[in-house]
Protein backbone atom coordinates (compact mmCIF):
# COMPACT_ATOMS: atom_id res chain seq x y z
CA UNK A 1 0.00 0.00 0.00
CA UNK A 2 2.93 2.06 0.26
CA UNK A 3 3.48 2.22 -3.66
CA UNK A 4 -0.55 3.36 -3.75
CA UNK A 5 0.13 5.56 -0.88
CA UNK A 6 3.10 7.55 -3.16
CA UNK A 7 0.40 6.97 -6.52
CA UNK A 8 -2.43 9.05 -4.64
CA UNK A 9 0.35 11.68 -3.26
CA UNK A 10 2.11 12.11 -6.61
CA UNK A 11 -0.90 13.45 -8.43
CA UNK A 12 -1.36 16.12 -5.58
CA UNK A 13 2.28 17.02 -5.20
CA UNK A 14 2.33 20.06 -6.52
CA UNK A 15 -0.77 21.57 -3.89
CA UNK A 16 1.54 20.82 -1.13
CA UNK A 17 -1.32 20.15 1.00
CA UNK A 18 -3.67 17.56 0.49
CA UNK A 19 -6.74 16.47 2.43
CA UNK A 20 -8.53 13.43 1.84
CA UNK A 21 -10.94 11.54 3.63
CA UNK A 22 -10.02 8.11 5.45
CA UNK A 23 -13.50 6.28 3.42
CA UNK A 24 -12.23 7.47 0.67
CA UNK A 25 -8.79 7.06 0.50
CA UNK A 26 -9.24 3.22 1.86
CA UNK A 27 -11.56 2.80 -1.02
CA UNK A 28 -8.94 4.21 -3.43
CA UNK A 29 -5.83 1.96 -2.06
CA UNK A 30 -8.62 -0.95 -1.83
CA UNK A 31 -7.87 -2.08 1.81
CA UNK A 32 -10.47 -3.20 4.01
CA UNK A 33 -12.80 -1.27 5.90
CA UNK A 34 -10.38 -0.88 8.90
CA UNK A 35 -10.89 1.74 12.27
CA UNK A 36 -9.31 5.05 11.75
CA UNK A 37 -6.62 3.59 14.09
CA UNK A 38 -5.53 0.17 12.63
CA UNK A 39 -5.36 2.45 9.33
CA UNK A 40 -3.23 4.83 10.48
CA UNK A 41 -1.03 1.75 12.01
CA UNK A 42 -1.18 -0.36 9.17
CA UNK A 43 -1.49 1.61 6.22
CA UNK A 44 0.02 5.43 6.88
CA UNK A 45 2.53 4.87 9.29
CA UNK A 46 3.66 2.27 7.60
CA UNK A 47 3.78 4.46 4.50
CA UNK A 48 5.57 7.32 6.26
CA UNK A 49 8.47 5.61 6.92
CA UNK A 50 8.48 3.65 4.18
CA UNK A 51 8.48 6.32 1.30
CA UNK A 52 10.33 9.33 4.04
CA UNK A 53 13.19 7.62 4.57
CA UNK A 54 13.60 5.79 1.40
CA UNK A 55 16.81 7.57 -0.85
CA UNK A 56 14.60 6.44 -3.91
CA UNK A 57 11.67 7.97 -3.39
CA UNK A 58 10.67 10.97 -4.95
CA UNK A 59 8.36 12.43 -2.09
CA UNK A 60 7.99 12.91 1.73
CA UNK A 61 5.03 13.27 4.00
CA UNK A 62 3.67 14.39 7.04
CA UNK A 63 0.60 13.61 7.96
CA UNK A 64 -2.05 14.67 10.38
CA UNK A 65 -5.84 13.40 10.62
CA UNK A 66 -9.01 15.72 11.40
CA UNK A 67 -12.80 15.79 12.14
CA UNK A 68 -14.31 17.78 9.13
CA UNK A 69 -18.00 18.53 8.93
CA UNK A 70 -19.50 17.50 6.02
CA UNK A 71 -23.02 18.37 6.97
CA UNK A 72 -24.24 14.96 8.28
CA UNK A 73 -23.08 14.68 11.47
CA UNK A 74 -26.07 13.49 13.73
CA UNK A 75 -24.66 13.36 17.35
CA UNK A 76 -22.02 11.07 19.22
CA UNK A 77 -18.66 11.50 19.66
CA UNK A 78 -16.72 12.84 17.00
CA UNK A 79 -13.71 11.09 15.61
CA UNK A 80 -11.00 11.43 13.01
CA UNK A 81 -12.63 11.66 9.53
CA UNK A 82 -9.98 13.06 6.99
CA UNK A 83 -6.06 13.01 6.62
CA UNK A 84 -4.17 16.19 5.66
CA UNK A 85 -0.98 15.42 3.60
CA UNK A 86 2.13 17.81 3.82
CA UNK A 87 4.15 16.87 0.83
CA UNK A 88 7.58 17.22 -0.22
CA UNK A 89 9.39 17.28 -3.08
CA UNK A 90 12.42 15.53 -2.69
CA UNK A 91 14.41 16.58 -6.11
CA UNK A 92 13.77 20.35 -4.70
CA UNK A 93 16.85 20.56 -1.94
CA UNK A 94 14.88 23.63 -0.28
CA UNK A 95 11.46 22.08 -0.47
CA UNK A 96 12.84 18.48 1.19
CA UNK A 97 14.91 20.74 3.82
CA UNK A 98 11.46 21.91 4.92
CA UNK A 99 10.80 18.14 5.37
CA UNK A 100 13.24 18.20 8.52
CA UNK A 101 12.73 21.71 9.92
CA UNK A 102 8.94 22.90 9.42
CA UNK A 103 6.70 23.29 12.28
CA UNK A 104 3.96 21.62 10.96
CA UNK A 105 1.94 19.49 13.09
CA UNK A 106 2.40 15.71 12.10
CA UNK A 107 1.05 12.67 13.81
CA UNK A 108 4.19 11.38 13.51
CA UNK A 109 7.10 13.40 14.84
CA UNK A 110 11.13 12.99 13.31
Amino acid sequence: NSKRIFEFLSHYYKNVIQKVRIKDLMDYLGTPNYTVQKFEEKILKRAFYELNFNIDSILAFKYNLIWEDDGNYTGGKKGFNTVVFKIYDKRKPKKYEEFKTDNWKSRIEL
